[in-house]
């Protein structure tokens, strides 16, 4: 009799904790993270995910995403795709269906970007693609479940190169360019800010940064026609090398850079960027808002530098979970993102991120700052 009383027990012991295991599994959300983690591109993806793991430690520190009378923890699932187009796509289909996370922070390049949107509003694999990705042809698909929190390449391209040209009065200048579609539209965007501001582009090289390390064959040719600046679009580690290989060669002129050149990288070269200019952002003259999401970086990564990837990765991760809760819910990607619009601009927003159309387009300004004295500030007109 004890022994069938003790497996009676065990029994409902045993039903209790697993009961409980359910319930509790039952009150996690996962939002998924999605961009390259790895390779040459890796500091876009890894920063990204760190601005998200700041704000899930926020939203889980203040009790989590309140849905239904109900607090759900938030869970990153991180999957890298070492800005590989077919990695990105098995990546997207796994978080969908293995997963069945509701909404995803990137792929946060435009090609990967691009596959995923193919398929992100399609059953079984529907979820909202939150994304940084600036080409121009996310938004113009028609694709229900998206939000792109950027301002497409070809504008900022035209805003920079008309800009430089009208503030520093040049008359030509010659691009460099990663030759992805992020530096492609690039280069079409600073082509046509040139010709509105009256300028000429002299030459145009390509060059791939996830290979190269020698771009001394293309900035020969650049520097060999004496511009009067060269727009350089590519990411950090490789504009740093770019720079140091003209100043080598005797260029002399003014270099112009894309947002894709953060502080970190830029402080490393102060001493041979004296007089240029680059694209600017709320993180690079320190907002309120930048600051605050500074500070709670460093208490989470005190060993790591934070960039404006994280900044905005951490605006988007946000932006959904405040979506979820205006939407009250937590699975349901079509009501998260028709919420999106009601939402903005979130509270500490780093980026001002004010409105979303209905084609998913939640843009900002960037602005054009310049090195003086040692200093990165506001670019003024000569």
């Amino acid at each position: 009799m004890r022994t069938r009383l003790f497996v009676g027990l065990s029994g409902l012991l045993g039903l209790f904790f697993l009961w409980g295991s359910l319930s509790l599994a039952a009150d996690v959300v996962k939002v998924g993270a999605m961009g390259p983690m790895t390779g040459g591109a890796a500091i876009v993806g890894t920063d990204m995910l760190r601005g998200m793991q700041v704000g899930a430690k926020e939203v889980n520190d203040r009790g989590g995403v309140k849905v239904g009378g109900k607090s759900y923890k938030v869970e990153i699932i991180d999957m890298d795709d070492g800005a590989v187009v077919a990695n990105a796509v098995a990546n997207a289909r796994r978080l969908a269906t293995l997963h069945k996370v509701p909404a995803v922070v990137g792929p946060p390049l435009s090609s990967p970007a691009l596959a995923v949107l193919e398929f992100n509003d399609k059953k079984p694999t529907e979820f909202l693609m939150v994304t940084m990705a600036m080409h121009p042809d996310l938004v113009k698909r028609g694709n229900k479940l998206i939000v792109r929190t950027n301002t497409p390449t070809v504008d900022v391209g035209k805003q920079l190169s008309s800009g430089s040209f009208k503030l520093k009065k040049l008359k030509t200048a010659a691009i460099i360019y990663h030759t992805d579609d992020w530096g492609t539209t690039w280069k079409e965007g600073l082509t046509e800010g040139t010709t509105m501001a009256g300028g000429k582009i002299i030459a145009t090289e390509g060059i791939d940064e996830r290979k190269q390390t020698d771009f001394y064959p293309q900035l020969t040719k650049i520097v060999g026609m004496n511009p009067d600046a060269i727009f350089m679009i590519a990411h950090d580690s490789v504009t740093m090398m770019m720079i140091k290989q003209a100043r080598e060669i005797g260029y002399k002129g003014r270099m112009v850079f894309s947002e894709g050149f953060h502080e970190p990288y830029r402080n490393q070269v102060m001493d041979k960027i004296e007089g240029c200019l680059s694209v600017a952002g709320p993180m690079d003259f320190m907002t309120p808002a930048a600051e605050r999401y500074i500070d709670l970086f460093k208490k989470l990564f005190p060993n790591e530098v934070h960039q404006a990837y994280g900044g905005l990765g951490n605006d988007e991760f946000r932006i959904i979970i405040y979506a979820m809760e205006k939407a009250q819910s937590v699975d349901d990607p079509y009501k998260i993102r028709a919420a999106v619009p009601s939402i903005l601009p979130i509270p500490h927003t780093i980026f001002p991120i004010k409105k979303c159309f209905e084609n998913g387009q939640a843009p900002y300004d960037y602005l054009i700052g310049e090195i003086k004295n040692g200093k990165f500030i506001l670019a003024e007109a000569e």
